[in-house]
């Protein structure tokens, strides 16, 4: 992992690196960009009653991730990754695995009062 490497949530400010960094990740399609930015307007707009958690990943000032995740509808301790990418460039840094584990963080947190 990168050694200045923070993770926070997105912001408005943010939304055109992060559409950028879909649209250099080849896995993503066309469809699913549009998708993608559909579920970070919703964010964007009003996060708490969004359904979904977005954070990025940076170094400096470099978007650098990006993880899209929330509770699944209708269940009772289930979660989603809707979306999670990482730039070309800093793939294989450990930034993929940095969000995975602050998403992991984030749900064992709220669930670690009923055990």
């Amino acid at each position: 992992m990168a050694d200045k490497q923070i993770i926070r949530p997105m912001t408005i400010s943010d939304k055109s690196a992060v559409m950028q960094l879909l649209r250099n990740t080849p896995e993503f399609k066309p469809n699913e960009i549009v998708v993608a930015e559909e579920v970070i307007d919703t964010y964007l707009h009003s996060p708490a009653d969004s359904g979904y958690d977005i954070q990025i990943a940076m170094i400096d000032s470099e978007i650098i991730g990006y993880i899209c995740f929330g509770p699944t509808p209708l269940t009772d301790g289930a979660w989603d990754i809707y979306w999670t990418a990482v730039s070309q460039n800093h793939q294989r840094m450990g930034v993929g695995k940095a969000l995975l584990s602050y998403v992991e963080k984030q749900i064992i947190r709220p669930m670690a009062g009923l055990y």
